[in-house]
Order: structure tokens, then C-alpha cells, then sequence
């Protein structure tokens, strides 16, 4: 319902309809509809965090690694990005609380990115002038940029666009 309207007009009775359970179902186990969206976000985290483990573990090498990385990146945050927006809107302390959550899952990203450039740099994958601060900052920015400039985008093809460009360049 969240990527089909904004959470304004996104009611708690459409939310049990479309769920088939009742009122008191859903106020048993949330106490508001942001409790709910909050709630998709910590499975968005959760998901994220699992699915950078299982990419540091199945990779070849670091590129590889890179690669499946930014895969995760992509997919997860495709998936969750409209709750995770309106989440970020809201200005309740709920929200508040899960704005400093992503703010230390987005510190966690960024020090994998940098451990994976680490490991490219010093196995002789990647050149030794990357530059470990600015890198995973931009890499991170490309995923959130290229999932809000170009929503219609398959998935595939901006994980393949961001890392052609981050580990092959633009030059011939």
C-alpha cells in the first residue's frame, strides 16, 4: 500500500483489509500506522545487513565482493524505499529514532565499502590511489541517486551501471 500511495492517505482499515485481519489484530501487535512502517524498516535493516554478510561471504574476490555489494544495495533499498522515505518525513520521535538507526547502518555500509577497497588495494585488484574516505560515500550516493532519479530502471541494469563505473571507469 506504501508504494501505492503516500502513508496520508494509506488508512489503518486498508492496511487490514488488504493484510485480512481485523482492528484489533493490528493494533495488537502495532500501536500506529507509523509503528507499522517503522516496523518494515527494521526489516529492511535487518535484510540489508544479511544480505552485505552473504555478499562478503559468497565473493570470488573483492571485486566480486564490490559487485554483490552493491547488488544488495540496490535491491533492498528498491524494495523498502517508499516506507523508508515517508518514515524519514515524519518529524515524531518514532521517526527520530529510526533516522539515527539508518544514520548507524549507513556508518556500518560505509565501513564495509571501505574494507572491501581495502582489501582490493591491497591485493592488487584495485589501484592504490582510491580514495578510501571519498569512495564509499560516492558508491552509497550512486545506489540512493540512481534509485531516485531512475525508479523505472530494473534493477540489474543500475547494479551493472554502478559497477562498470566503479570498477572499470568511463575511459576506452
Amino acid at each position: 500500500l506504501l508504494r501505492q500511495a503516500s502513508s496520508e492517505s494509506v488508512q489503518i482499515e486498508d492496511v487490514v483489509r488488504r493484510a485480512g485481519i481485523g482492528r484489533a489484530t493490528f493494533y495488537r501487535y502495532f500501536a500506529s500506522k507509523e509503528e507499522l512502517i517503522a516496523a518494515c524498516f527494521a526489516q529492511a535493516i535487518d535484510q540489508l545487513d544479511a544480505r552485505l554478510q552473504a555478499a562478503a561471504a559468497a565473493a570470488l574476490d573483492p571485486p566480486d565482493e564490490l559487485r554483490r555489494m552493491v547488488e544488495a544495495l540496490v535491491e533492498v533499498q528498491a524494495e523498502h524505499f517508499a516506507p523508508l522515505r515517508l518514515l524519514a518525513r515524519s518529524r515524531s520521535e518514532l521517526s527520530r529514532r529510526w533516522r539515527e538507526a539508518l544514520r548507524e547502518l549507513r556508518v556500518r555500509v560505509l565501513a564495509l565499502l571501505r574494507a572491501n577497497l581495502e582489501r582490493g588495494i591491497a591485493s592488487g585488484h584495485y589501484r592504490p590511489d582510491v580514495d578510501l574516505e571519498a569512495t564509499p560515500v560516492l558508491l552509497n550516493g550512486m545506489v540512493r541517486t540512481g534509485l531516485m532519479h531512475l525508479p523505472e530502471l530494473p534493477g540489474p541494469r543500475l547494479v551493472g551501471a554502478i559497477s562498470t563505473l566503479l570498477l572499470h571507469g568511463v575511459l576506452a
